[in-house]
């Protein structure tokens, strides 16, 4: 028999995100998974997308003693105060079966960004795989190859378990430690050498960590992170040394994680103008990623919508709103069948904001502006005659009356 396989286009998808975190003790590996979750849950807010039903939108199973609950409200010089996050406190036995059912109950409520502060314990720690291998050795009369058969299956369940939740997953895990020589100048300019405590392998099964979209290593000297893989971009390739992370990655991350499109985020602090030109900004840049007529449709609505809902007290929105018509226009045009391309005329023009009231009059009448634009053979309202203002509003009461080309 002859399998039958498959050939189809490659698309990238949305993707939930898959985070590793690696580093000895004191590495930052909690507070940096809380920081880059805030980012993310900032993101995912401003996007409008399902942040789940509960108050706290972060959940962090915690095996450390309940250690994750020592940064709740974290404030730190240079750094926002940590997003609120619910945790799970579990204690030994550390089994894989535990973990995956703290982790689905997170899930089960909703919870959306989920940490594993750590997934070491799973493989090293009480009632973890090492010690049920240990304990088949001496109880059961396996040698160590025969027990590395049977518990190596049961890790990679776990590991694709863990990964198969419908949630963005952060975890941690614990490197062992090694300690080197460096050298260093002292404060009076004199060259002398000092003991280092350093992260080696992760302190889980060989090759687990490559599990994850991204993997990067946390240093105990400023908690400085270092690439050991990441197929994000967001990183950069191996061996780049990343600095400190903070909420921005997790802002960044969400940017490839959602749709590829860059998005702009204006801080909690913004100016109305910088709410304004971050929202015109991730508008326009969803414009250019449109592929057909109807993909940019379905962004230019809810970029005004967005812009509708935006908070910015008394600032007009006008000239915001007239931005994201021309680029939606420029983009149509980009777009539409060669014959709807004819060069606008030359002269004078109609003005943004006739342009904005023609748009909105079509809208209002359930007119086609594709049709509108054909008719008058240019490729942009803000392209119409001045002379044709009149004409085009004119042009729409009759469609709408006739009931013809309506929009899609």
């Amino acid at each position: 028999m002859t399998d039958s396989f498959i050939i189809e286009d490659a698309v990238r998808d949305q993707a939930f995100l898959r985070l590793a975190l690696c580093g000895p003790s004191g590495s930052g590996k909690t507070e940096s998974l809380l920081r880059v979750a805030g980012g993310l849950q900032d993101a995912m807010a401003a996007m409008g997308r399902d942040l789940g039903p509960r108050p706290r939108k972060i959940g962090v199973l915690d095996t450390e003693r309940k250690s994750a609950s020592l940064y709740a409200d974290l404030a730190r010089p240079g750094f926002p105060v940590l997003k609120p996050f619910s945790t799970i406190k579990m204690e030994a036995p550390y089994s894989p079966a535990r973990y995956i059912e703290a982790v689905r109950a997170f899930a089960v409520q909703g919870y959306r960004i989920i940490g594993v502060d750590q997934m070491t314990h799973a493989w090293s720690g009480l009632g973890g795989l090492l010690e049920k291998k240990a304990n088949m050795i001496a109880k059961e009369g396996y040698n160590s190859f025969d027990a590395f058969e049977v518990i190596t299956p049961e890790q990679n369940r776990f590991v694709d378990a863990l990964l198969s939740f419908d949630a963005h997953l952060i975890v941690t895990m614990r490197a062992k430690t090694s300690w080197v020589m460096e050298k260093y100048t002292d404060k009076h300019n004199r060259e002398r050498t000092r003991p280092k405590r350093v992260g080696m392998a992760p302190e889980q099964r060989a090759g687990t960590e490559y599990e994850f979209t991204s993997v990067l290593n946390l240093d105990v000297d400023g908690n400085v992170a270092t690439v050991i893989k990441d197929r994000s971009g967001v990183f950069g390739p191996a061996g780049t040394v990343v600095g400190r992370l903070s909420e921005q990655h997790g802002l960044m991350l969400a940017q490839w994680l959602y749709e590829g499109r860059e998005f702009a985020v204006a801080g909690i602090n913004a100016t109305p103008a910088e709410k304004l030109t971050a929202l015109e900004a991730t508008a326009l840049s969803g414009f250019n990623l449109a592929r057909s007529l109807p993909d940019l449709q379905v962004a230019y609505v809810q970029a005004i919508k967005d812009l509708r809902d935006l908070d910015v007290g008394d600032v007009s929105k006008d000239a915001t709103n007239a931005r994201l018509v021309a680029g939606k226009d420029a983009r149509k045009l980009e777009l539409a069948p060669a014959g709807a391309r004819s060069p606008g005329p030359v002269g004078d023009v109609v003005t943004a904001d006739q342009a904005i009231e023609i748009a909105d009059y079509c809208i209002q009448q359930g007119v086609s502006r594709p049709a509108l634009l054909a008719k008058f053979v240019v490729g942009a309202l803000t392209a119409l005659p001045a002379g044709a203002y009149h004409d085009a509003k004119d042009w729409i009461d009759a469609q709408s009356v006739i009931g013809e080309n309506r929009a899609a």
